[in-house]
């Protein structure tokens, strides 16, 4: 059994959206793949397994570890450590949005314990045109970015969120685009990694690579 492995969260839509991903990666992979999630009571025992955590924080060093020992699972280097793949998939997305746009903001689930994945949109955000880094939850936040921008009236504006699926932080960032939206700010947001063309592939080979 192969399973992807994944925080989780109260959003409804959160595992759904996990388990038709484990789906596509399952058909491309040519082997079953399941979803499951860090408050999980009985997940499945044995088994490879790839944590989709883009940060290097206590889940993945601590918690995923310690599901590992209970449940029999093998291990395969989680998200994180592919993020320059992960920050070009992104980056391809935030110039896919909107054509006009004269900035593009990449929007990190946070900065600390995830300095690998920000270096890379860093360096990828380059090609983009007036590109920012902002954190959900942290500073600069997104709504810090948007004032600014808003006060230098600049826009169109595409705003790429860094997460990987549609929960609770993914929420906040529609509420504060909606709010300038409601301003007259003209934002195109972009939604999570799990929806985007080329994650499955990447999925897909770390489980291969991994075999």
């Amino acid at each position: 059994m192969n399973i992807l492995l994944a925080h989780g969260s109260p959003n409804s839509s959160y595992r759904q959206v996990a388990e038709e991903l484990a789906s596509r990666v399952a058909k491309k992979l040519g082997e079953p793949v399941a979803a499951h999630f860090l408050d999980d009571e009985c997940p499945a025992k044995g088994g490879r397994v790839l944590p989709v955590f883009l940060g290097e924080g206590k889940h993945v060093t601590e918690d995923v570890r310690s599901m590992a020992e209970r449940f029999d699972w093998r291990l395969l280097p989680a998200l994180n450590e592919s993020a320059d793949e992960v920050a070009g998939l992104l980056t391809a997305a935030a110039g896919r949005l909107d054509g006009k746009a004269r900035a593009v903001m990449l929007a990190s689930y946070r900065f600390t314990g995830m300095q690998d994945l920000v270096a890379a949109l860093y360096r990828h955000s380059r090609r983009l045109r007036l590109p920012a880094i902002a954190a959900v939850h942290g500073t600069p936040n997104v709504a810090d970015v948007l004032e600014l921008w808003q006060r230098e009236g600049t826009g169109p504006i595409a705003l790429q969120p860094a997460l990987v699926f549609p929960g609770k932080s993914y929420t906040r960032i529609v509420e504060t685009v909606r709010k300038y939206r409601a301003e007259g700010m003209e934002i195109s947001l972009g939604e999570p990694l799990s929806a985007q063309p080329g994650f499955a592939n990447l999925l897909v080979r770390l489980f291969r690579e991994g075999q």
